[in-house]
């Protein structure tokens, strides 16, 4: 009887540590949370389409989110959020160093690849400001020829005049250049500078000096129109450099002659005609 005790005995302990073997041990796992910019540094998001994908999901104060091609016009929250990211080239550039509407924040913004049309958008890009080989005039507004509200688009003043106390000459007085006297609103310069240098082979006139510049790598200058000018006089002081003379436009007189063009007074921003003979002062723009 003690024997068969036993060995029920035996038989239950090996029982029960089988039993405790087959049930493992399970461990939770630890979930790391790493902020934003941590991610960046331990190299876990390397490339712009991971960068722009981590902003897109990030929500920051002031803001719901940062959606990709769609930045919120919060600047402060913004900057915030890209002066932490580490992008060859832009190392220097950290919170607090960053100042808006600087030559600083437009080398950062141009390194996360953010566009202009975003960059003017967040406000960091202003008339009177440096940009794209000049100095931004104007802004289309959406009374204007060619404004997209999608994108934003407006004009560039060269930074200074042609032959400033002496200006030049409209050219050809006495030919009709067909076209250019109906050019007149904002967007019609481009073409009127492309008739004129065409048609009138004469060197040096107003038209051909804008139509041969080469500024900032851009080479799409051009003479503006008579609508064109008078956004130049109305943002003459942010714009900078203007005489209190008169400058022409592309735009000829329409009387079928091809005696007279239209030139505005930057003293008093008087409209007028005159002979295309005589000389007036040239300031050239391009489009963005």
């Amino acid at each position: 009887m003690k024997k068969l005790i036993f060995i029920l005995t035996i038989i239950f302990v090996i029982y029960s540590c089988s039993k405790k073997e087959s049930t493992p041990t399970v461990t939770q796992p630890v979930v790391v949370k790493l902020s934003g910019c941590d991610s960046i540094k331990q190299g876990l998001l390397k490339s712009t389409t991971d960068t722009i994908r981590l902003l897109s999901c990030l929500s920051i104060s002031g803001c719901d989110s940062i959606r990709l091609g769609v930045l919120k016009p919060n600047r402060q929250d913004t900057l915030r959020l890209i002066s932490c990211l580490s992008i060859t080239g832009c190392d220097s550039l950290r919170l607090g160093i960053l100042k808006p509407n600087t030559q600083d924040t437009l080398r950062l913004l141009s390194c996360i690849k953010i566009s202009a049309n975003d960059s003017m958008r967040l406000g960091l890009i202003k008339i009177g400001q440096n940009f794209q080989g000049g100095i931004v005039a104007y802004f289309l507004q959406p009374s204007d020829p060619g404004y997209d509200a999608k994108i934003i688009h407006g004009l560039i003043a060269a930074k200074t005049d042609f032959y400033p106390g002496s200006g030049a000459e409209w050219g050809c007085a006495g030919t009709l250049i067909s076209g250019v006297e109906s050019g007149i609103a904002i967007g019609t310069g481009n073409q009127n500078t492309i008739d004129i240098i065409a048609k009138c082979k004469t060197i040096d006139i107003a038209a051909r000096l804008c139509g041969d510049l080469v500024e900032g790598g851009y080479s799409d200058w051009y003479l503006p129109s008579k609508d064109e000018l008078n956004k130049l006089y109305l943002n003459r002081i942010a714009i900078g450099g203007f005489f209190g003379q008169g400058y022409w436009s592309s735009t000829e007189i329409n009387n079928n002659v091809g005696a007279g063009a239209w030139y505005q007074h930057f003293r008093d921003g008087y409209q007028g005609t005159n002979d295309k003979y005589l000389n007036y002062f040239v300031r050239a723009i391009r489009a963005f």
